[in-house]
């Protein structure tokens, strides 16, 4: 999920967030071994189409990795826009 994060797939996402049968019942807010959740990753290459869809299907975005950053602490020290992904400065806490 982390890695599928990283590209633009969004389609694929309420897949393989929904559980089986139907779909893969994977953990929205999985933690990697620096803490990042997919919504982490989402958010630090910009795929705003991606952060949508985590959002909506439960992702947190309140969760904070190994370096105390939430996803859009994340997006912005990448330079992305919070607006466009959805997220909110309230929730960029360093």
């Amino acid at each position: 999920m982390l890695t599928l994060a990283a590209l633009p797939a969004a389609h694929i996402v309420p897949w393989l967030l929904e559980k089986p049968p139907a779909g893969c019942g994977l953990d929205a807010n999985a933690q990697d071994y620096a803490g990042d959740t997919a919504l982490h990753d989402a958010a630090r290459f910009g795929h705003t189409d991606v952060v949508k869809q985590l959002l909506a299907n439960g992702a947190k975005p309140g969760v904070k990795n190994k370096a105390g950053q939430t996803a859009a602490a994340v997006a912005i020290e990448n330079g992305k826009d919070l607006s466009a992904l959805g997220l909110s400065e309230g929730c960029a806490i360093f």
